[in-house]
């Protein structure tokens, strides 16, 4: 978060890859210790240095209470020489019980994904390039 004369910029960023996202798994809360695995570690130091690299740099790194939250957030937190600020109120979606299953298995039961389109775009309208995958009904 950077403080400015203008206001604050605030930066959400999701966490870097972990191995269930790399094999296609839908996880949620069940997953608060999960790791990021070699890509995602990558990831994390390429989001320090590209933050670092904006004309307002950020003065404050918080973090979810899930590990990949945090450790995507620790080389920005040391490059800037302050501490990863763990808020607990932040959870993942709790998908109940998708948590677990291959994105493969969801799209074998488009009778259960009755949620609308809406659910799943971005701030402006955008869509997400990530969930749901294009086979779910809308």
């Amino acid at each position: 978060m950077t403080g400015t004369a203008a206001g604050t910029r605030v930066w959400i960023i999701r966490h870097g890859e972990t191995s269930g996202n790399e094999a296609g798994i839908l996880r949620g809360p069940v997953s608060v210790n999960d790791e990021l695995n070699d890509t995602g570690h990558a990831q994390a130091r390429a989001l320090a240095a590209h933050l670092l690299r904006q004309p307002a740099r950020p003065q404050t790194v918080y973090a979810s209470r899930y590990r990949r939250a945090q450790q995507t957030a620790a080389p920005l937190a040391e490059a800037l020489g302050v501490p990863v600020q763990v808020l607990n109120g932040v959870h993942e979606v709790d998908c109940g019980d998708w948590a677990g299953q291959p994105y493969s298995a969801l799209n074998a039961h488009p009778e259960k994904l009755r949620l609308p389109a809406a659910a799943w775009a971005l701030p402006e309208g955008r869509p997400s390039t990530r969930l749901p995958p294009a086979s779910w009904p809308t």
